[in-house]
């Protein structure tokens, strides 16, 4: 038996994936926070980044999805240090976080004993994390970063079921009542589609673009806002950047249909996907006690919805 013609793993400096630690690892941090929540075995749904507490700036905020646990992550690309150990301290104590993450590729073994002391004498309402990024590459492929887990609690899996529960959190209500009367909002204004449709409790609802990988969607965003889209999310990455270009150069037309220029063009860095996008402002307060408010949000997102579906298929047909 021939023996197999196997690659060379190489593991690089991180620097040569984020050159800053503000500008590139945070915002690549927010936008793979599921590749993380797989890696610490908590679901996070990402609210906001460069949050104020006190005098200190939190690099990620976020909670345990379906739940309002909160989820404090600070990163770093140098070795970890005193600083930040003291600034995840002051977080926890803060936010009252459920969910501590120091992430820095660079570990030193008294920072890694501390954030263990930490989960020793902490209370059941509180975890740390200290999470190392490594960056590999196999021969001359692109760069792939995976997350290490260097320190966690003892009883995690306990605090897991404890974290998640067996119920829907008020999140998930939320949503799939919002989704609901979206659909039946849809269906009573002639959309075939959205007849008899199963709701979700995702943060998003989608709907075909025709073709694989199209796709027109309304997704619940950070800061309070709400967006219609084209996504494009084939497996092959060079599609989606052949298809993101024709839309690109179709600008003018995007923006003529849709009826702005105020559009988000997010190619969505290291991910595979992209998307063209449209937001505004969603006041969940209101969606629930406003009914005036409700309809007029629903006629907005259902006018862009269906030329963002319409589009689709015309400009990348």
């Amino acid at each position: 038996m021939s023996n197999p013609d196997l690659g060379h793993i190489k593991i690089i400096d991180a620097h040569e994936l984020w050159k800053n630690e503000a500008r590139d690892f945070t915002p690549w941090l927010a936008d793979n926070a599921q590749q993380l929540s797989e890696a610490i075995g908590i679901p996070i749904e990402i609210d906001s980044t460069e949050k104020d507490v006190g005098d200190f700036n939190l690099d990620i905020y976020g909670t345990i999805e379906g739940t309002d646990k909160r989820v404090a992550i600070e990163n770093q690309l140098e070795y970890s240090d005193h600083k930040h150990l003291g600034q995840i301290i002051t977080y926890a104590a803060g936010l009252d976080a459920s969910v501590v993450i120091w992430i820095t590729p660079n570990i030193r073994q008294e920072h890694k004993d501390a954030v263990d002391w930490l989960n020793d004498i902490s209370s059941d309402e509180v975890s740390f994390f200290l999470v190392r990024p490594e960056v590999l590459r196999i021969d001359q492929s692109k760069p792939a970063a995976r997350f290490i887990v260097e320190a966690q609690p003892s009883d995690f899996l306990n605090k897991v079921k404890q974290f998640l529960g067996t119920e829907e959190g008020p999140r998930h209500r939320y949503r799939r009542q919002f989704w609901q009367e979206f659909l039946d909002y849809l269906a009573k204004n002639g959309v075939d589609w959205a007849k008899n449709r199963k709701t979700t409790k995702d943060t998003w609802l989608y709907s075909a673009g025709g073709k694989t990988g199209v796709s027109a969607n309304i997704a619940m965003a950070q800061n309070n806002q709400i967006r219609v889209e084209i996504y494009l999310d084939n497996p092959e990455t060079e599609i989606n950047q052949k298809r993101y270009q024709i839309l690109l150069d179709n600008k003018d037309k995007v923006e003529e249909a849709l009826g702005t220029k105020n559009l988000s063009w997010e190619p969505l860095g290291n991910r595979k996907a992209s998307r063209v996008a449209v937001y505004r402002d969603h006041d969940k307060e209101r969606v629930l006690n406003d009914e005036n408010y409700k309809k007029e949000l629903f006629a907005w997102l259902m006018k862009h919805l269906m030329i963002m579906r319409k589009l689709a298929r015309e400009v990348l047909g």
